[in-house]
């Protein structure tokens, strides 16, 4: 069977390809997904997404790391801006990373109409045995040992495709105008928000 693994970036969609791939399952990510396959939608804390992203200043017009632009006209942005132009809407780098954040999401809950799709949360997959094996089994049509699930889950680190991490907080982000909309959005799937409710 053919399934695609896809997810907003910094999401935890390597370490999923990681997984399938230790399996005997090669696997990829995308952002695009064929019509005709079936896709594991990977979610991650929005609060942890949003730090990551603004932490490798995804967003930025201009930063201290690369040239003039490096980042604003990367093929990661570009493409971005290709498929959701709303995510470079804001005038800030992170009114930008919550625009793709929660958008992207949308976009794929959205495909969930003409395809099957499974969403799943990276910190449920990176430490729940029967629940990555069902997951392997589901997108592959092949029985997996649970014992291999186990130890590609103790093999892969949760620090694979690691990222830089902004020194953001709630009230940082709660400031921000779209700051309500990923509160909102993080607490609708399930993540804490401001309050720490969730």
């Amino acid at each position: 069977m053919k399934f695609v693994v896809t997810g907003t970036g910094h999401s935890g969609t390597t370490w999923v390809a990681d997984a399938f791939t230790w399996m005997g399952f090669p696997c990829g990510y995308w952002n695009e997904i064929p019509t005709d396959w079936p896709a594991l939608h990977v979610i991650r804390d929005p609060f942890k997404v949003l730090s990551s992203l603004h932490g490798e200043k995804f967003f930025f017009d201009e930063c201290d790391c690369h040239e003039p632009g490096a980042h604003r006209f990367s093929p990661y942005v570009l493409f971005m801006e290709r498929h959701l132009p709303s995510c470079v809407a804001p005038a800030d780098p992170l009114g930008r990373a919550i625009n793709w954040i929660v958008g992207w999401t949308e976009k794929i809950d959205l495909d969930a109409q003409w395809r099957p799709i499974r969403t799943e949360k990276i910190e449920d997959l990176s430490k729940d045995v029967d629940l990555l094996t069902d997951v392997v089994e589901w997108a592959t049509d092949e029985k997996v040992s649970p014992m291999m699930v186990r130890g590609v889950q103790e093999a892969l680190s949760s620090e694979v495709n690691a990222h830089k991490r902004a020194p953001l907080t709630w009230d940082i982000i709660m400031a921000n105008p779209l700051g309500p909309k990923l509160a909102e959005f993080s607490i609708d799937r399930g993540y804490g928000g401001p309050d720490g409710i969730g």
